[in-house]
């Protein structure tokens, strides 16, 4: 653009094409500026984008011994096995839903209790009876999934976990952009954007995305591009939190620096070893 300006400026000049000359300049030198300008916001604006569950906030799936159910305090005790309950479920429900039925409720296509009756439907028959490794696992699925994909009893069991709002204050007292990516049905999200609508205002409404308004989940690479592009940030400077490892290699593969959270200790020491700036002392 400026070896064009330097050649247009060096045409000899006659009646009316001073005036053109004049206007070609003054567009050259604002569009410079404009670009000059954006790409120092992009470069000097650090960003953050949290996972949510078992990041900033507790899941029904680690609060399942909260719950007021005579079957679930009969069969869970922190002495057990822990069982992915979630993802075991869905693989059971893949027989009969699908094998995308967790894509489809996540992308609100198919409701939570639409798979929950399913899998009560189906889970005692005896066909599938080598799908589950014992009876433990299989009375978990039973009496616990409801908990997890049934709107209001996933969000009655949803708390806040006072550490990673406590972080997320202190990233806005410094200027550090906030966002959020969760894996998050569209029909549970409603009503836990309702139930805690403080915790959510410490966010941008347009910097929260869940799959249904990309029509991706994660690790999918689109999910974390549509996110970028709305908090407008170079991907150099952005950092990503999220607990599961799968996540993380998915934003990793489009340039995030990425940290697997496993408690708050840890990932503000691994945001310091990568050159994340801030101030924990700040009021």
């Amino acid at each position: 653009m400026l070896i064009i300006f330097l050649k247009f400026n060096s045409l000899k000049a006659h009646g009316s094409d001073i005036f053109k000359i004049l206007i070609f300049n003054a567009i050259v030198i604002l569009s410079c500026s404009i670009i000059i300008k954006a790409s120092e916001t992009m470069i000097q604006q650090q960003a953050i984008i949290f996972d949510l569950g078992g990041v900033l906030l507790n899941e029904a799936e680690a609060n399942l011994h909260k719950a007021q159910s005579d079957h679930l305090q009969k069969i869970l005790d922190d002495n057990l096995p822990k069982i992915r309950i979630f993802n075991r479920a869905f693989e059971f429900a893949s027989f009969f839903c699908g094998e995308d039925c967790k894509t489809r409720w996540l992308l609100g296509v198919t409701s939570g209790n639409e798979i929950v009756s399913k899998i009560k439907e189906n889970i005692d028959k005896q066909k599938y009876d080598n799908f589950f490794e014992n009876s433990y696992e299989r009375n978990l699925i039973k009496y616990g999934i409801a908990f997890v994909l049934l709107p209001n009893l996933l969000v009655n069991l949803t708390e806040i976990i006072p550490e990673g709002l406590e972080f997320v204050k202190k990233c806005k007292l410094n200027n550090i952009r906030v966002s959020i990516i969760s894996n998050w049905d569209p029909e549970s999200f409603v009503l836990l954007k309702s139930k805690i609508p403080e915790f959510f205002n410490f966010f941008e409404e347009d910097h929260i995305v869940i799959p249904q308004m990309v029509g991706k989940i994660k690790p999918e690479q689109e999910i974390y591009d549509y996110t970028i592009k709305k908090i407008n940030c170079d991907p150099c400077q952005v950092f990503f939190i999220d607990d599961s490892k799968i996540n993380i290699e998915g934003a990793q593969t489009y340039g995030i620096k990425a940290i697997h959270h496993k408690n708050w200790v840890e990932t503000k020491s691994e945001l310091a070893k990568h050159g994340f700036n801030i101030n924990m002392n700040c009021l």
